[in-house]
């Protein structure tokens, strides 16, 4: 979720759309499987300042969502941009047996409004969902791929695959891509990934030379015929050399076991217990940290207040891998590791304007967004500063007011929130 790089700078391995579209999902994803589509256009919102060569429907409806708590209005795209962000959600239904092909659809209509586009993202949801399920190395079995890329297919109602498969199946896979077509259409690029994995089928190297061969979508292919063969192999089946090179590739492994073992979350009414203290110290699952926005570099500033007992008190890392991410837009949230704290993760909330002002909107934003990363991380535990009330300007009272009404009407998995009024140790943290 870095700032966005022109393409030539990109290195082997960096992150493109593709990826950063797939953690928008997961992100939207509660830690028991539901798929929650209010979340996601958030995050299609929050992806828009910092997309990597991203598709033209999909850009437009990230930059539409901005600021909106509705869907965004959107075209009627037949382009691939639904078809390569599905993997978490099908992860998440092998996981709970759920049924998806709603969450899909609904997903795939948040920026592609057509059906072609909606039936493909379920065409590759399906495959990939079987993928997981099917025995380990089954799909080596050219026989095994067939039925499965047909059944899929035919679940999704998606017939270009099948036309695809009849017509050019029996040809060399390079002539058979360039008889089918590699655009970022979904009518040419799902067919041309299924064609590549009914060709390689689990030789993952053949698979990604082959697509680049091709030319065309090349990263878009690469990403479903990657993910079918990730699906059945796991992280073991794939050229570590390539594995190591992955851009976040902690952070995706994480990502994945939590998507892979959903946890029941039991919903029942948060307490909110106000506190002094040194927010530093706490030992909640989750911190919230009033963030800067980005907006001007932190090299120009120095921590206050909450960030500087962070840092002191062990979170340098939490503030330096926020540092290096694009602007937060205004009452956004972002999350980081806890670094040396006794807390798992950091969540860096934008609470005051341009101007250093906190007002009722930005603040009720914050505190909303917040826990809603909490929730989505399963946190029992969130400990919270006075949000907007230093530099900010706003009054105690005031956020106490907001942060209790947020916590009883949008919490449902946070048991606990302690509202922090920091007191900063000044002898303790400059020693």
């Amino acid at each position: 979720m870095r700032r966005g790089v022109v393409r030539f700078a990109r290195r082997a391995g960096d992150v493109s759309d593709d990826t950063q579209l797939a953690i928008a999902v997961a992100r939207s994803l509660h830690v028991d499987g539901r798929y929650d589509h209010r979340r996601f256009v958030e995050q299609l919102a929050q992806w828009s300042y910092y997309r990597i060569g991203a598709g033209r429907a999909t850009a437009r409806a990230a930059v539409a969502a901005r600021g909106v708590e509705r869907e965004p209005a959107v075209g009627p795209s037949e382009g691939n941009g639904a078809a390569i962000r599905v993997a978490p959600i099908a992860i998440a239904a092998a996981a709970t047996g759920d049924d998806f092909d709603a969450a899909v659809r609904q997903n795939a209509r948040s920026t592609h409004d057509s059906d072609a586009a909606a039936s493909s993202a379920l065409f590759v949801a399906h495959l990939l969902r079987e993928a997981l399920l099917a025995e380990i190395g089954i799909y080596a079995d050219r026989g095994a791929r067939m039925r499965a890329l047909v059944a899929a297919a035919k679940a999704s109602s998606f017939a270009p695959v099948g036309e695809a498969l009849e017509r050019f199946g029996h040809r060399p896979v390079d002539d058979a891509l360039a008889a089918c077509g590699t655009s970022g259409h979904v009518s040419q690029c799902i067919p041309a990934a299924a064609l590549v994995l009914l060709d390689a089928g689990l030789d993952f190297r053949r698979a990604m030379e082959t697509t680049f061969r091709a030319g065309g979508d090349t990263d878009s292919i690469g990403s479903i015929v990657g993910s079918v063969i990730g699906a059945q192999l796991g992280e073991a089946g794939l050229p570590g050399t390539w594995v190591e090179a992955v851009e976040h590739r902690d952070y995706l492994r994480w990502l994945a076991d939590r998507l892979a073992g959903p946890v029941a979350r039991a919903k029942g009414k948060i307490d909110v217990e106000p506190v002094e203290g040194d927010i530093a110290a706490s030992r909640a699952d989750v911190v919230v940290n009033a963030w800067n926005r980005n907006v001007f570099p932190t090299w120009l500033l120095v921590p206050q207040g909450v960030s500087r007992a962070l840092r002191r008190g062990g979170g340098a890392a939490a503030l330096r891998a926020m540092s290096r991410r694009a602007p937060l837009p205004l009452g956004a949230a972002s999350l980081t590791r806890g670094g040396d704290l006794p807390c798992d993760w950091v969540v860096h909330v934008a609470g005051i304007n341009l101007a250093w002002y906190a007002t009722e909107t930005s603040v009720r934003l914050a505190v909303r967004n917040a826990l809603s990363e909490a929730e989505w991380l399963g946190a029992g535990t969130v400990a919270m500063p006075l949000v907007g009330c230093g530099t900010g300007g706003l009054h105690p009272q005031q956020f106490r007011d907001i942060a209790v009404q947020e916590a009883l009407e949008t919490s449902e998995g946070v048991g606990v929130l302690t509202l922090v009024e920091f007191v900063e140790r000044r002898g303790e943290l400059d020693s």
